[in-house]
């Protein structure tokens, strides 16, 4: 009896360690394998290109940047030279975002700036400011090795069988512009409106990225850009018009600095989007660009 009792314990310990075994070798695997190159690639590539060609502005934000403002045609309808620093996701949290601009751009390069244009979606997703400030993932959204896998064995298995194809950026252009040739941009994604309506929590963001961006650019002018959206039937122009206000008048009321606000447009047609209700495609991009550049034109040198 005894014997069988050990025998039983003996299999039952055994079977734990294979698990544990499975279970760990598994969450190796799922660390090394985010599929988050894509992104890597993208602001590695945007680095090393920033340090090809001169600019004495930039542009700094999301995916919205990337996809939806054109550093080229800025340079083209201006008098100053700009380059695209626009990340996915914003470099998934704002320390991380920063800390990328300071490493990219050398101090001199950077004392140097005329205009900051910082344009976020942070306040067009309620809460997502302060997600981002809990964000434990890296620059390129990474997660660290931890008892929980960011994707599960059942998620990855049916994504095998879906043949279901790793999302590739294609390589920026010469001022970090989105290269829209090796892009397929269809208009079936999700729809929603949103806002972050909490003043105080918009009042803490607006200070922290302001203090960031006028310590990093000491020199330079800063505007606050609220980008252009497509949301169709769903735009509820009260509630972007009352967040709006109220984000511009915490902007304006910043004393100790003096930042510019200018809200986009929404984008007048579906078709001029991308993958997103905020990433325009190559038209999408010159139409809000030229808004964009209209609008700088008319700030006092």
């Amino acid at each position: 009896m005894l014997y069988t009792v050990n025998v039983k314990s003996s299999i039952i310990f055994y079977m734990f360690l294979f698990f544990l075994l499975m279970y760990s070798s598994y969450l190796i695997y799922d660390h090394n394998h985010q599929n988050m190159e894509h992104i890597k690639d993208f602001g590695l590539a945007k680095r090393t290109l920033s340090e090809e060609v001169s600019f004495d502005s930039v542009l700094l934000g999301g995916s919205n940047v990337a996809y939806s403002l054109s550093a080229e045609q800025l340079t083209l309808e201006s008098n100053n030279f700009w380059f695209n620093f626009g990340l996915s996701s914003e470099g998934f949290k704002d320390e991380n975002y920063w800390s990328y601009i300071e490493e990219t751009i050398d101090k001199d390069k950077r004392s140097k700036i005329k205009f900051a244009v910082y344009s976020s979606i942070s306040p067009f997703k309620s809460g997502h400011i302060l997600y981002r400030k809990s964000s434990i993932q890296n620059i390129w959204g990474e997660i660290p090795l931890s008892f929980f896998p960011s994707l599960s064995l059942a998620h990855r298995l049916k994504s095998f069988f879906d043949n279901k194809k790793t999302l590739i950026y294609p390589m920026p252009l010469l001022r970090g512009d989105f290269n829209f040739k090796n892009k397929e941009c269809n208009q079936n994604y999700i729809v929603r409106f949103e806002r972050e309506m909490k003043e105080i929590v918009l009042q803490e963001w607006v200070e922290s990225q302001s203090k960031d961006i006028s310590r990093i650019f000491p020199n330079a002018k800063i505007i606050f850009v609220m980008p252009s959206e497509f949301y169709g039937s769903k735009y509820d122009r009260e509630l972007a018009d009352s967040m709006s206000n109220v984000l511009k008048n915490i902007v304006l009321s910043n004393s100790r600095l003096e930042i510019i606000y200018f809200s986009q447009n929404p984008f007048p047609s579906q078709k001029i989007t991308c993958d997103s209700m905020l990433h325009g495609n190559s038209e999408g991009r010159q139409w809000r660009t030229k808004e964009l550049s209209q609008f700088l034109s008319t700030i006092p040198k």
